[in-house]
């Protein structure tokens, strides 16, 4: 034996008017310090207010003041199998005691519904759950809003989704997940059913309906895999493992440029270092609503560092995006900015302790004591020392960050590539499609989709201790 490799193979299987994005709250409680006599706990608002709710006094809320943004703790992604709640009643109170639960904390919630079947049996099974949930919050006084309702969108038609939502809880977001077989049979020709998918999402590109096609979540630590990333996390769009914990942190490039779209790469780093500082602190200190998020975000520790302003910068340098060398110009941006994020998570993981995720994949515990054992956790304590970080993920990215504020020039679409660099991706929209055509609607999603496929083929699958 001369090698040992640890697998990381893929999974498989600053401007925001809408007020759906604007949002739903967030509630962050956070566990007890000793010594502290605080009795606040911070929630963001949904009109961007931070208010503050009575809590007992032995509870201290970290404040997480960034420069032009906040450090803010993601909402709940819940994940229902539709077939147990219609079947069982204990299984539906269950259910709808922790939305009730959730929406009188204020916390905004995405509801997953798995197993609808099919055609007319998953539309029918979507309007009951709905409609059981639509009941319980208003005889629980609750506003339906905050709540977001994620479905496959190979299950339901994306118009009969969005008017079940509108008949049974009243305006909100819709999360359809796109699969990877369902965009990959729409680019096969004679296609029917997916161009009828399109056309309805196409013509639903002015409401609240959120289309999300990126199901994984990578680490840039050799030594973690991808993660199968079926949820959507509300507020924010992101695709994400179910009931993962994320800490939220919206780098807006605009904030560090001059006039001329010059980048103060100083104020940059240190407005990065201090978002992933905090993360530190708060992930130490923050009560996540469920247990499932609490572990998820003890073992992986996940920031997400949301990139916003490409296309602004793009603009204000006066490039041209559908050039190569402008392409090329942003791309060694967004390489610094994940480059200096790693490099910080790195230091962290250095000084402190190696992240619980990256611990628990240690092959050498499966061998026996002995001098073959011994020789392995040196091979493995310098893979630690070479590869480990301190937070799982940490770049977050949007298809639609491309665009400059209030403009849809497809023309930005080249600059799509650029999402190669991101760990995850989300898909809360804030740029208005009403000149689109269904053609440029339709090409813009599978031209974002094939920089994931690209980035899958192209992942290191082990990492050589």
């Amino acid at each position: 034996m001369t090698s040992l490799t640890c697998c990381r193979g893929s999974s498989r299987g600053g401007r925001d008017n809408s007020k759906n994005s604007a949002g739903c709250p967030v509630t962050v409680p956070t566990r007890p310090r000793s010594g502290s006599d605080n009795s606040t706990m911070v929630c963001r608002h949904r009109q961007g207010r931070t208010v503050t709710h009575g809590l007992p006094s032995n509870y201290a809320a970290p404040e997480m003041s960034l420069q032009g943004a906040s450090l803010t703790a993601c909402g709940l992604a819940l994940t229902a199998f539709a077939s147990q709640v219609l079947a069982s009643p204990t299984s539906a109170a269950r259910l709808l005691g922790q939305l009730i639960n959730a929406g009188a904390g204020e916390q905004c919630v995405a509801l997953r519904l798995c197993d609808l079947g099919s055609g007319r049996q998953a539309y029918e099974a979507l309007s009951l759950i709905c409609d059981k949930i639509g009941c319980a919050f208003q005889r629980a006084g609750l506003d339906h809003s905050m709540l977001e309702i994620t479905v496959d969108a190979g299950a339901v038609a994306p118009q009969a989704a969005w008017e079940i939502r509108r008949k049974t809880l009243g305006a909100g977001t819709v999360n359809l997940v796109l699969s990877d077989a369902l965009m990959s049979s729409a680019l096969r020709p004679g296609a029917l059913a997916t161009d009828s998918l399109w056309l309805q999402l196409w013509r639903l590109r002015s409401s609240s309906v959120v289309s999300a096609f990126w199901p994984s979540a990578s680490s840039r630590c050799a030594l973690l895999s991808s993660e199968y990333a079926a949820d959507v996390v509300p507020d924010i769009g992101l695709q994400a493992p179910g009931q993962s914990a994320w800490l939220s942190y919206e780098l807006d490039l605009l904030e560090f440029a001059d006039a001329s779209g010059a980048i103060d790469e100083n104020a940059l780093q240190r407005s990065l270092w201090k978002s992933i500082d905090d993360a530190e602190e708060m992930h130490d200190t923050i009560a996540w609503p469920t247990p499932a998020m609490q572990q998820d975000g003890w073992f992986n520790r996940r920031l997400a560092i949301r990139i916003a302003g490409i296309g602004d910068i793009v603009m204000r340098r006066g490039l041209d995006p559908e050039l190569h060398a402008s392409v090329l110009e942003l791309d060694r941006l967004i390489r610094y900015i994940r480059c200096t994020a790693e490099r910080r998570s790195r230091q962290i993981a250095r000084t402190r302790e190696t992240l619980p995720a990256i611990t628990a994949v240690n092959p050498c515990r499966n061998l026996r004591a002995g001098h073959v054992r011994e020789a392995w956790e040196r091979r493995w304590s310098r893979a630690i020392e070479r590869s480990a970080m301190r937070h799982r993920n940490l770049i977050v990215m949007s298809p639609w960050s491309v665009f400059p504020h209030n403009c849809t020039n497809y023309r930005y679409a080249n600059l799509l590539p650029l999402l190669r660099h991101a760990d995850a991706c989300e898909f809360r929209r804030r740029n208005s499609l009403a000149r689109w055509n269904i053609k440029e609607f339709r090409r813009f999603h599978h031209r974002a989709w094939a920089v994931r496929r690209r980035i899958e083929s192209a992942t290191v699958v082990a990492e050589r201790l």
